[in-house]
């Protein structure tokens, strides 16, 4: 995957530097969709007519999104730098595996009493189901996708998958990738293989809806949304490593929650009973 990135980007800047790479012009009976018809006509028209002024006049806003783009880019680069060290210093950890996690245990045990074995054994479900049901779902459609483009004859397949892998790591979705690489192969493939293409990378583009939450949320002691919305908010204040620690702490702090509750709604029922009532209405001398 990584040579065929390589090969995709070299390939792509030499059509760039060609001026090779040209937009087709739009469809003729594209004015006729509703709304968007006319005015996406005629910006598509522009844009395959004079690329370079149509690039000139959102420069902008193309500045912005490359910026953020490669603020992603950036972070899940130094997330995936943080777990290389990781899994180096958990191969070091697993020569003494059985030691190493009777100790943290024992550590959760001392911060958060009795509860602390559940709270070690609800983080370390909720790492391993982040692994699967993000990064692990990520990797399958990044994979999926880049077989179907290499088989298609997509040019830079490597590339277009590495694209996303990145993507759907972020949970954007692989579509902004997808849907441009199918309009270009039916206009620059044959049909039966533009169609067969289209078809495969729908399936892919919907894997995610099923295999989500069976990974995500398998055997998990809270719910899956609570995981996922744990990832998304860990990785949009802390970086890539937040997928993990954003859904561990939402996962503890849902269980802290519940217990929480369960103690007051204990506490409740005790001193609101029947029994309670009588007790202290006789201590106080009334009927």
């Amino acid at each position: 995957m990584v040579g065929s990135l390589v090969d995709g980007m070299t390939y792509l800047n030499g059509k760039i530097q060609s001026g090779e790479i040209k937009i087709p012009p739009p469809p003729d009976n594209i004015d006729s969709w509703p709304v968007i018809g006319k005015p996406l006509k005629s910006r598509w028209h522009e844009a395959s007519v004079n690329p370079k002024a149509t690039l000139a006049r959102y420069v902008p806003q193309i500045k912005a999104v490359s910026l953020r783009l490669l603020e992603l880019a950036m972070s899940t680069s130094m997330g995936l730098l943080q777990i290389t060290l990781s899994i180096i210093i958990a191969g070091v950890l697993m020569a003494n595996a059985k030691g190493g996690g009777n100790l943290v245990r024992e550590l959760f045990v001392r911060l958060a009493g009795e509860r602390g074995r559940d709270f070690a054994d609800i983080s370390t479900i909720t790492i391993r189901n982040v692994v699967k049901g993000i990064l692990g779902v990520a990797i399958i459609q990044g994979l999926l996708a880049g077989a179907g483009f290499m088989v298609a004859g997509v040019p830079g397949a490597g590339l277009w998958a590495f694209l996303c892998l990145f993507l759907a790591i972020i949970q954007i979705g692989i579509a902004p990738v997808v849907i441009p690489v199918i309009i270009y192969m039916f206009y620059n493939a044959d049909t039966l293989t533009a169609g067969l293409l289209m078809v495969w990378l729908i399936l892919v583009m919907l894997s995610d809806n099923f295999l989500k939450p069976i990974l995500l949320g398998r055997g998990a002691p809270v719910p899956m949304l609570v995981v996922f919305l744990g990832s998304i908010g860990g990785f949009i204040s802390m970086g890539f490593i937040g997928l993990f620690i954003g859904a561990v702490i939402l996962s503890l702090g849902f269980k802290l929650f519940q217990a929480w509750l369960k103690i007051n709604s204990n506490h409740t029922i005790t001193t609101g009973s029947p029994d309670a009532f009588s007790s202290e209405n006789s201590k106080a001398g009334g009927p």
